[in-house]
């Protein structure tokens, strides 16, 4: 996983929405970078991940279990922002 700033004038649209060539990426774009006189900020901030890892095949044709009440327990983890 990394973490890219880009200026609005300067952003890598095929980077961030190009071909993954089948591989299982996320990107999460966000507003960044310094708040202008007109009140816009004037970069971007991208999040690039991909999958590290898969489930096992194990219990797919079984019940899930249901959901424990508050956050989610199986939340996307980023240091990036340093939320869980």
């Amino acid at each position: 996983m990394r973490r890219d700033r880009y200026k609005k004038d300067a952003f890598p649209t095929d980077k961030v929405y190009g071909d993954t060539h089948g591989s299982a990426q996320l990107r999460l774009i966000t507003c960044g970078g310094s708040l202008t006189a007109d009140r816009h900020w004037d970069s971007d901030v991208v999040v690039f991940a991909h999958l590290t890892g898969r489930a096992s095949g194990r219990g797919r044709d079984r019940a899930r279990p249901p959901r424990p009440a508050g956050p989610a327990r199986d939340t996307f983890r980023t240091s990036a922002f340093g939320i869980r």
